[in-house]
This record gives C-alpha cells, structure tokens and sequence, in this order.
C-alpha cells in the first residue's frame, strides 16, 4: 500500500481554507492518488486487486471531496468508455489522458426531473447528417448535478445519456461522448450552472448541466449502433453496467474511516485519565461501556474491510459475465 500522508497535499489543513480552495486542493489529491497508483486500462476494465486498493487507501477518508472526484471518474466515466475501446480504438487517447487525470470525465445520467427514474431521460441527440444534434429540451431535462464547471483549471469531458433520435423514431437512450469545458471555459452550447455547497460536506463544484443543440460528430456516439433495442430497458441497464460497481466502490472510504475512528477513539481512550473512586486516575479504557463502543468499531472495520476485498474475486469473475442478476 502506499503511504500518501507524507505528501505536503495531505498535510495542509483544508479546514482554513475558502470553500474554492478547498475544491482545487480536492481535484490535486485525486490526480495525485490517481498518478501514484498508475491504473492503467485493464486495472479499471476488469476491476483487478490494484483497482480496489486504490479506493481502500487509507488517506481517503480525509477529503471525500477527492474520493468522489475519483470514483465517478474511473468507475463511471473511463470505465463505461473502455468498454467501446475494441470498437473505437481512437478512444484510446483519451482514455489515457483520463487516467493521468490530465482530463476529467465526467458521468451525465440523471436529471432534474429524472433521478430514480432516468430510464426516461428527455435529453435528446438527433441524428444529423454528418453527426448528432444534443439538446436539452426544458429545465426538467438539465443533467443533475456532476461537477462540471472549468473554473479549476482541468479540461472536462463527459459521457452524457440522451435519447437517440432517427429520422423522428426515438431508438432508446445511448451513451454520447461530450467534450465540456477546456481549462478556462465553457465548449460552446453547453451551460454549466454551479449549485450552492452542501453544509457539512466536502465541497466540489457541483453543477446543473445543459445543452443548446451541440453538435456531435458521428464518433461521440459510443458503440456507433443506430438499431432500435427489442428490448429498451434491458438495452438501458446494459448501458449503465457500471453504476452497481460503482456503488459498491463508494462503500470503501466508508468502511477505512470507521477504522480512523476506532484508532482515535481507542487512543483517547487510554490516554484520558479521571478519577473514580481512589486517588490515582485511571484510563477511561478501563470503563465497559467505553471497551464495548471501541471494540466494535475495530471488529465491524475489520470484518467489512475482509468483506470488500472478497469483492475483488467476485468483480473479476462477473464482470464480463453481464446482467449479473
């Protein structure tokens, strides 16, 4: 495992800086992480031992900020892009700049109007003659709620979900490569919107996304297939196959701060001395009631800890073995 907390990034107090600071020192932890554990294609296409153990590293729970940088980007975006990368091998490139984080991919699902119900997305890409038009057709339609501003000085690009249209026939939803900002601005017909912080998290430029008819050109879509689903929901949940991977990544922060947890209470444990009945103070450790809230956290972070690296033979087995329900 590698030992990133002796990195001056990681030793800077971010609680005094401002909410801006605060979101730029996020984005240079993730491409630190990133670059250090080198991932390379295959590690995010069949979710090796390597993959995981960059999501379990220890120095992650300090900036969930970073950590949500990282995992939407390699588990959402580089991975449902290299899925296509036999087919589209020009992706490759891209792909590449992603893992060093030189880019930042971005994962446009879901929109205002449509969270748990994104299977009825309106964001529409319509088959143009040398390409597609991608369109946001009202408010409700506004992809929610990916960073995607440029106001951090990384060039952006994102996998967006829209409807493909065909000569007026809706062919079900595809996934279309979109680029979204440079290092200082926005591409054009593309407005990024960014919402107010949420109180008590690690802050990001978190945003609403929308399209004025962006052209595309024939290469955005991935996967180039025109034909309408016979099934569209099965087509759609193909589509997304990396979100329940993706899901389960998010656990891994998770479970490594509950063992922070564990560690710095057990430490203040038998360093806090008091007094109780006789003259000499004694270890509040000493107490039952303390040993038991101490002992759990070290058992519950150790048994989901030995729990999420099983995961690692499970997704190497399954993950071409798709719908895995």
């Amino acid at each position: 495992m590698l030992d990133l907390s002796k990195n001056p990034l990681f030793d800077l107090n971010s609680r005094t800086l401002s909410v801006d600071e605060r979101v730029a020192l996020s984005y240079a932890r993730a491409r630190l992480v990133l670059r250090s554990y080198n991932l390379s294609i295959s590690d995010v296409q069949s979710f090796t031992p390597k993959f995981w153990a960059m999501h379990l590293d220890p120095i992650l729970p300090l900036d969930f900020g970073c950590f949500t940088i990282l995992a939407a980007h390699l588990n959402l975006t580089v991975g449902t892009i290299a899925r296509y990368l036999p087919q589209q091998p020009d992706l490759i490139p891209l792909v590449k700049s992603l893992l060093n984080l030189d880019t930042v991919g971005v994962f446009l699902l879901s929109e205002r109007g449509h969270g748990l119900d994104a299977f009825n997305i309106e964001t529409t890409a319509t088959k143009h003659k040398n390409g597609f038009i991608l369109h946001t057709p009202r408010e409700e339609a506004t992809k929610f709620m990916p960073a995607t501003t440029p106001a951090f000085g990384i060039p952006k690009v994102a996998v967006v979900m829209a409807r493909l249209i065909v000569d007026g026939e809706d062919r079900g939803s595809r996934f279309f490569l979109v680029p979204i900002c440079t290092a200082k601005e926005m591409y054009p017909g593309v407005t990024s919107t960014r919402l107010p912080r949420r109180s008590g998290t690690s802050p990001l430029d978190f945003s609403m996304t929308s399209f004025n008819h962006v052209f595309l050109p024939a290469s955005a879509l991935l996967g180039g297939s025109l034909d309408a689903p016979t099934d569209a929901r099965s087509a759609w949940w193909d589509e997304v196959w990396r979100i329940p991977y993706g899901s389960m990544a998010v656990a891994a922060p998770l479970m490594q701060g509950l063992k922070h947890v564990a560690y710095i209470g057990g430490q203040y444990s038998l360093r806090r001395h008091v007094r109780v009945h006789g003259p000499t103070p004694v270890p509040i450790m000493t107490f039952p009631t303390q040993q038991l809230a101490v002992l759990y956290a070290v058992a519950a972070g150790t048994i989901l800890d030995v729990w999420y690296r099983s995961i690692n033979l499970w997704t190497t087995a399954s993950s071409t073995a798709w719908p895995w329900w």
